[in-house]
Parts: structure tokens; C-alpha cells; sequence
């Protein structure tokens, strides 16, 4: 019977003419906007070409200095043999901008500059010539050369949170939003839909045959299987739009960022979120008959979710490491909007994420266990709204 119901709800969603139409037009808005993309923002097909490969520093080198050319060649030089430097740089077009003349030992440094770009590693070629010549062991030769080479070690503060991973913010924040959007379309679809049908009467048949908490059961899986559909067609509509643009040329920016895991993770969190709020809203709508009251059970419920919404946007960005953004993370209501942040700033242990999904089954249980017995107790009093204590008097 699960099934049916499930089968059920899932087309009423795809019933609706404005879902229907809003989808089509931001379809028709995202392949519009990727093709105006690809017209103002396309640029020189020569700017996205490949860069050419670098070429080794011309030098002139005069017979006298023929010695030099190996050392020359072997610090990415290369020597260009001629009888007369001065004659050469003179040109218009030189094939290089200095040159050495005199000997191995006393060269001279001929150039179009006063003070060329070449010269610090022409001393450094010159200083190793010259030890070699002059003997020194080779062990020598690589320390004096370890010490013309130094790096500087720099020890700078190291920011955390929002400052240290701004595009994982960015990934965190549109994981939160897409959370949010599908669990706050769940609120108003399953309880809209439960008081529905309590208002119509339609639900006394419909329990003739089917039980309440199969009932509620299959009207939450088949709203929310619409609804994901419908927001993933909303995503594939503006991925579309970004790859009809050209701007982004190949998926590769997807393992970059991580986007792949955190697809995944944001599913998995979307669908508990869901759950533990719609749980909890579609036994509460069953108290009430009409849906003009329904606004007292929805607005509740949907204000509880902005407390994690907006806490792991502000307080995981600025103590994404403190016990208490930890422990929040991993309970319910809270888990949903705060793991994906915080996976997407930095890393989070993957027994900690286990062991967060599992306290959130848990929570989701135990709400649906909750909602049910609120659903078969209320569904099927008409009139004035029923008081939960009336509800929970009769369980005892």
C-alpha cells in the first residue's frame, strides 16, 4: 500500500501547472542566459591557446671565451658564437641583449643595458668556472652552490574557517540553501496535502483501506521523491546554462573542489533534513481541519529551521574547530545544515559524519514514530483544532 500512496503523491507534485510552467521557464531562462554567455563573454580563440614553450636566453660568445659555453648552456643559455659583439647588439633586431668577450678567466660583459637582466646568473656561471679551474673538490662546488640558492622559509598566520577556504564556504553555503529550499517546499507540500485531504473527507476513505502511518508514510516518501526531482531539475537547468556559456569548459573543476563528495554528501543531508521536518509536520497537520489554521502549525516549524540555517553560516565560518559547533553538527534539525559546511571548509572524520547520520536516523525515527501516533490519533476528528494533550491523554 506504501507504494501506491507513494506513486500517488509523486504525480499530484508534477499535477501542478505553476511547478510545471516555473521549471519551463527557468529552463527556457537558463539556455537563454548560457547562449548570451557564449556571445558577450567568449573571447580570442588566440587568448585560449596554448602557451609556447620557453626558449633558452641567447648569449654572444666570442672565440676567446669558447671555454665558458658548456657552463653557459648548462644554466639555460645558449651561446651564440661571433667574432664581434659590439657590431652584433648594434644591429636593430639582435638575437641577443649581451654578450662575453675577452677569456674564461677575465671576461668582459657586453650588453644593450647598464645593469641586464642576465647578469647575476652570468657572475654565478663565471664563479663556477673559476673554482673549477682552479681545482676545488666537487663536494665544494655544491655547497657554494646551495648557498646561491638559498630559500627563505616564511612562517605567516594561518587563518581558519571563512579565511582559509573561502570557495569551501561557497560550496558549503549553496549545500545549505539547497537543503533549506527542499526542506521548507517538503513543510508546505506535506502539510498542505494532509489537511487536504482531512478537509475534504476524502481521508475516511482513503483509511478504509490503508492505515494512517502507511498513509502519512507514503505522502511524505512521494512529495519528497517530487520534490527532489524538481529541484534537480532546477540545478540541471543552470548547469546547462553554464556549460551552453563555455565557462566552464570540462568537469575537472569538479574533483578540484571536492564538488563530487560534496554532491553526494548534500543528498544524503537533504533527504534526513527532509525527513525530520516533515515527520514532524505531517503529524501536527493532521490536528487541524481547515487551511486557514494550518499557517499555526507550518510557521513554527519553518522559523525552527532558520536557528541551524543561519548558525552554520556564521558561527561554523568563525569556530569551525570549537566543541560546540561539533556538537551541534551532530544532532537533529541541526546535523542537515551543519555537516555539509563544515565539510566543505575543512576536514571532518569520517566516523564523526558516521556516527552524525546515524543520531539523525535515529531522530527521524523516533519523529515518525511520534507523527504517526499524533496522524492516527487526529486524522480523523473533525472541526476545532485538537490539542495535543487531549491526544497524548488517550495514549495513556
Amino acid at each position: 500500500m506504501v507504494r501506491i500512496v507513494f506513486a500517488r503523491e509523486f504525480k499530484n507534485v508534477f499535477a501542478s501547472r505553476a511547478t510545471m510552467i516555473s521549471l519551463a521557464v527557468m529552463w527556457v531562462i537558463a539556455i537563454v542566459a548560457g547562449f548570451a554567455g557564449r556571445v558577450f563573454l567568449g573571447g580570442d580563440d588566440e587568448a585560449n591557446g596554448a602557451a609556447p614553450a620557453p626558449q633558452a636566453q641567447g648569449i654572444y660568445l666570442e672565440a676567446s671565451a669558447a671555454q665558458l659555453q658548456p657552463y653557459l648552456e648548462s644554466a639555460g643559455f645558449a651561446a651564440l658564437p661571433t667574432s664581434n659583439i659590439a657590431a652584433e647588439l648594434a644591429t636593430e633586431e639582435p638575437e641577443a641583449e649581451i654578450g662575453i668577450s675577452g677569456t674564461a678567466l677575465d671576461p668582459q660583459i657586453v650588453a644593450t643595458s647598464p645593469d641586464p637582466k642576465e647578469l647575476p646568473a652570468l657572475k654565478k656561471v663565471l664563479s663556477t668556472y673559476v673554482l673549477e679551474e682552479s681545482g676545488v673538490d666537487a663536494t665544494v662546488l655544491a655547497h657554494l652552490d646551495t648557498i646561491n640558492n638559498l630559500r627563505v622559509q616564511t612562517v605567516n598566520y594561518t587563518p581558519s574557517g571563512f579565511e582559509a577556504n573561502p570557495i569551501g564556504f561557497l560550496i558549503g553555503s549553496v549545500s545549505a540553501m539547497l537543503i533549506f529550499f527542499m526542506v521548507m517546499g517538503g513543510i508546505g507540500a506535506v502539510g498542505a496535502g494532509v489537511v487536504e485531504e482531512k478537509s475534504s473527507r476524502v481521508v475516511e476513505i482513503i483509511l478504509t483501506t490503508v492505515r494512517p502511518r502507511t498513509l502519512l508514510l507514503g505522502k511524505v516518501l512521494g512529495l519528497g521523491a517530487g520534490w527532489v526531482v524538481i529541484l534537480f531539475g532546477y540545478i540541471g537547468a543552470i548547469i546547462t546554462g553554464v556549460a551552453i556559456s563555455g565557462l566552464v569548459p570540462d568537469l575537472s573543476f569538479l574533483q578540484e573542489f571536492g564538488l563530487a563528495g560534496m554532491v553526494a554528501r548534500t543528498v544524503v543531508w537533504m533527504v534526513l533534513g527532509y525527513f525530520t521536518a516533515t515527520a514532524l509536520v505531517g503529524g501536527l497537520a493532521a490536528t487541524v481541519s481547515r487551511q486557514e489554521d494550518l499557517a499555526g502549525i507550518n510557521t513554527p516549524v519553518m522559523f525552527l529551521q532558520f536557528i541551524p540555517f543561519y548558525t552554520a553560516l556564521y558561527l561554523i565560518p568563525a569556530l569551525p574547530e570549537a566543541a560546540v559547533t561539533k556538537i551541534l553538527s551532530v544532532l537533529p534539525f541541526f546535523g542537515p545544515f551543519m555537516m555539509p559546511m563544515r565539510a566543505a571548509i575543512g576536514e571532518v572524520p569520517l566516523v564523526e559524519e558516521l556516527a552524525a547520520v546515524g543520531i539523525n536516523a535515529l531522530g527521524v525515527f523516533l519523529l515518525a514514530v511520534l507523527a504517526g501516533k499524533i496522524y492516527e490519533r487526529s486524522i480523523l476528528r473533525m472541526g476545532e483544532r485538537v490539542k495535543l494533550t487531549q491526544i497524548f491523554r488517550k495514549a495513556a
